[in-house]
């Protein structure tokens, strides 16, 4: 195809600028969700960057790097009060918007990889087979799926970084892209996931901004969290090296307390 760059090609995604355009093709089935998450956000009036055509496995957007409205996130941005803020507003805006979705039922939830076999997988794959962690877990599995399911759920975007953000030029307002994670969740995973990343006075401003969280989501989130990461860092050729702190949680006493309790 003429005027063709290729950006990147990753697991079955595959990125490319073609003239004034950015296409992203999806090789995958699983993947093609996106198509329909941007239709989701759009119909909710959440903001994102601007989707020209599609079909069944590709996408056909806007190239934000010839925007005059718009820049692509840097790591600076991650200690910027201000764009803090102007994240916390559209996470507000999706949080919002998706309680009502009439189809979050239907979407994907991480929280649906809390199994038995897949702790047992976990176990096996990161060899500690012999944590007291992993038969408290399955005497209290129940109980842990009890508290995960009565957690309220809303749109969440779950995989926040600065790479995936759109910032005004102007700073006064920012957005989220690439969608394929997009889901159904507490809110309070997106919280911590954001906040994960921002830096110094950043991550202050954007609490500020966002506003309270629910106690009883941060709580299970404290249990939730590590074993969600392990299960993705499991399915991974090589462990990475951004699981190591969840790794070393699991083995804690405090979090076998957190549990116990």
């Amino acid at each position: 195809m003429r005027n063709t760059e290729e950006i990147s090609r990753k697991n079955g995604i595959i990125v490319s600028r073609i003239g004034d355009y950015v296409m992203k093709k999806f090789e995958n089935t699983a993947d093609r969700r996106e198509i329909r998450n941007y239709q989701i956000l759009r119909e909710l009036g959440v903001p994102t960057i601007q989707i020209i055509d599609a079909t069944d496995d590709t996408l056909l957007m806007e190239d934000i790097t010839k925007s005059e409205t718009w820049r692509l996130g840097r790591d600076e941005d991650m200690s910027n009060p201000k764009i803090a803020r102007a994240i916390a507003v559209w996470y507000k805006k999706l949080h919002e918007a998706g309680i009502n979705f009439p189809a979050l039922h239907e979407l994907y939830d991480e929280t649906d990889f809390i199994t038995l076999a897949n702790m047992d997988f976990i176990a096996e794959k990161t060899n500690t087979i012999g944590n007291p962690v992993w038969d408290l877990i399955r005497e209290r599995f129940d109980d842990i799926r009890r508290m995960i399911e009565v957690l309220p759920r809303t749109l969440t975007y779950n995989d926040f970084y600065w790479s995936n953000l759109v910032v005004a030029k102007d700073g006064t307002s920012a957005m989220m892209f690439d969608f394929h994670l997009l889901g159904k969740g507490y809110v309070y995973s997106d919280v911590r996931n954001v906040t994960y990343s921002l830096r110094d006075e950043a991550i202050n401003a954007f609490l500020d901004e966002y506003g309270t969280t629910n106690f009883d989501e941060k709580t299970a989130d404290a249990i939730i969290e590590p074993l969600f990461g392990l299960y993705v860092a499991c399915e991974r050729t090589q462990f990475p090296e951004w699981a190591v702190p969840s790794l070393n949680k699991i083995k804690s006493e405090e979090y076998y307390e957190l549990l116990r309790r």
